[in-house]
């Protein structure tokens, strides 16, 4: 289904207000699997001095994958606040952060070996993210996407997901749709894409739980009194409890530009 301009619309709004949550995102999301990224590098036959594009760095947790590999990394972000905490946590003089829309870069006659986004090229107009993506990729040049969920362990699990259907007031989906393949099967700039899937056991502090939730674009997209009610009723399920134990789900999917 093709996008409105209202949604079109929504959307912007709504990616903006990430700039807002810089330093709970940092503090609180995880990075990705080393296995995934050294899945994504060998696939893309990266080797010292290869040009990666990352779409929607956030606060660096992809990025920091990419340090000390020997790789021309460029990372965008269109929130100024996320740029700058990256900048400040990932150390590599070889990775140059942009505080720009994927919409607006220009990266004049560079071409990359690899385009890469997780979680996040959901947030980039559709009919730009596959065929600008496919043009700024060099011959034989592919794209990596990644996506990401926590999945609580009961009963938080059902409890936290309760939450969420109270206040959204329709089903919650708390693991990561295998989508991400379907939208680079659509492009008909990109091959057949390949999937894989990633499962990591993780503990994190109720902190950490409470920062994920409330760095979610629904979170963002509520007024300050319906955030106010769903932070109370988080805090009440956590309280007094001081690890949550949870299966990190990751899955990557990949595709190479068609000639």
């Amino acid at each position: 289904m093709d996008e409105t301009a209202a949604d079109r619309d929504r959307r912007h709004r709504l990616r903006a207000r990430f700039d807002s949550v810089a330093d709970r995102y940092a503090a609180t999301r995880a990075g990705y699997p080393e296995a995934l990224v050294k899945l994504a590098i060998r696939t893309a036959g990266l080797g010292p001095g290869s040009r990666v594009l990352e779409i929607g760095c956030g606060t660096g947790q992809l990025t920091r994958s990419f340090t000390g590999r020997g790789y021309a990394v460029t990372a965008l972000d269109l929130s100024p606040a996320m740029v700058t905490r990256a900048r400040a946590d990932v150390e590599d003089a070889a990775i140059e952060f942009v505080a720009c829309a994927f919409e607006d870069y220009s990266a004049g006659d560079v071409a990359f070996e690899l385009v890469v986004s997780a979680t996040a090229c959901h947030w980039v107009d559709p009919e730009v993210m596959w065929s600008k993506a496919a043009r700024l990729l060099r011959f034989g040049g592919w794209i990596a996407l990644l996506e990401t969920s926590e999945v609580y362990d009961e009963p938080l699990r059902s409890a936290i997901r309760a939450a969420w259907m109270r206040h959204v007031g329709h089903a919650w989906v708390d693991r990561p749709a295998s989508t991400i393949g379907d939208r680079l099967a659509t492009s008909s700039r990109f091959e057949a894409p390949v999937e894989h899937a990633h499962v990591e056991r993780r503990s994190v502090d109720a902190a950490a739980v409470i920062g994920v939730e409330e760095t979610r674009a629904t979170w963002l997209s509520w007024d300050d009194n319906t955030q106010a009610s769903f932070d109370a009723q988080l805090r009440r399920l956590l309280a007094g409890v001081e690890h949550v134990e949870l299966e990190q789900h990751t899955l990557l999917a990949m595709a190479r530009a068609r000639v």
